[in-house]
């Protein structure tokens, strides 16, 4: 009888363990606004940036973020296995780290790469992951532009808009944060033309866009 009872409590205690996790997979599809991530970026300096991002072989993505929140989601769908750091300070220079190794396509989904940037040192990015001398050619980027994101009401919706323009040669496209994790996007289009996209706002009014130069 006693053997019974110890069976019946694995089972119950089995249920439950599963029961948690099937709810925490319920509420981070249906509730949360995180987006699946690449790659996490952590800025521990005292240099303010405006964008932050990654550059590899003919492509460069940059971030804004209303929060400080610096990330690459897996909606960008980069397949590269080396890239770059890039950042734009706030005086506008860009400034990069030598090559890392950068897993695109990530074996388990919720275990993505973190990189830290711990210091600027004579105007370069030093991480804390192992890097080598690189020979990827970091796209010029533009000294500028407008890039514009804002919380804007419509009716009982609260929208998150991103606007981008830039004089250059390159084409260029917008990805936006939006509720639930979902992605608002622009489409690509050519260098000096408007790109914009909106969805509906994440919480806490959550503001982040990434925008990404390709040259063809």
């Amino acid at each position: 009888m006693k053997r019974k009872y110890v069976v019946i409590g694995i089972i119950v205690l089995v249920l439950i363990v599963a029961a948690g996790f099937a709810g925490r997979y319920i509420y981070k599809e249906r509730f949360s606004d995180e987006m699946p991530k690449s790659l996490d970026i952590t800025n521990s300096t005292d240099v303010k940036f405006k964008a932050i991002g990654i550059a590899w072989k003919d492509n460069v993505v940059l971030q804004k973020s209303n929060k400080d929140d610096y990330f690459i989601p897996q909606v960008l769908d980069i397949q590269e296995s080396r890239v770059r750091m890039v950042a734009i300070t706030e005086d506008n220079q860009l400034l990069k780290s030598d090559e890392f190794q950068f897993e695109g396509k990530l074996k388990d989904p919720e275990k993505f790469k973190e990189v830290t940037i711990k210091s600027v040192e004579n105007k370069k990015l030093i991480l804390n992951v192992a890097t080598a001398k690189s020979k990827i050619e970091v796209l010029k980027i533009p000294k500028n532009y407008k890039w514009d994101q804002k919380i804007a009401t419509a009716g009982d919706n609260i929208n998150a808009e991103v606007f981008f323009k830039a004089k250059t040669k390159y084409t260029y496209d917008l990805t936006l944060h939006g509720k639930g994790g979902k992605a608002g996007a622009s489409g690509e289009v050519k260098g000096g033309e408007e790109a914009k996209a909106s969805w509906v706002a994440p919480d806490k009014n959550i503001l982040n866009s990434w925008v990404r130069f390709v040259k063809k």
